[in-house]
């Protein structure tokens, strides 16, 4: 995906992998950052700031910045637990 032409960020999810700040891949026209925003078991909550300014008519990507927040010790907020909740019990019906 970070190779692809007109991409200017890649935020991935559910490889079970943790990215604490981005990696970057070149994809012919710019560094791209790459970053994962949960690890496994929803352990992390990952961030990025990204910042754009428009040079040549064209939206660039000139700064960013990564962080993966530990999410282990985070209780749940009760409301969005039981939506997660009723989503997974559907789940398991099928």
């Amino acid at each position: 995906m970070a190779q692809i032409s007109g991409v200017s960020a890649a935020i991935g999810a559910d490889t079970h992998k943790v990215i604490e700040t981005p990696e970057y891949e070149f994809n012919g026209e710019l560094m791209v950052p790459i970053t994962q925003n949960d690890g496994e078991q929803e352990h992390y909550l990952g961030r990025l700031d990204s910042t754009f300014e428009v040079v040549d008519g064209k939206m660039t990507l000139v700064d960013s910045h990564g962080f993966l927040y530990d999410a282990t010790n985070v209780p749940a907020d009760p409301e969005i637990q039981a939506i997660i909740d009723d989503y997974r019990a559907g789940m398991n019906k099928q």
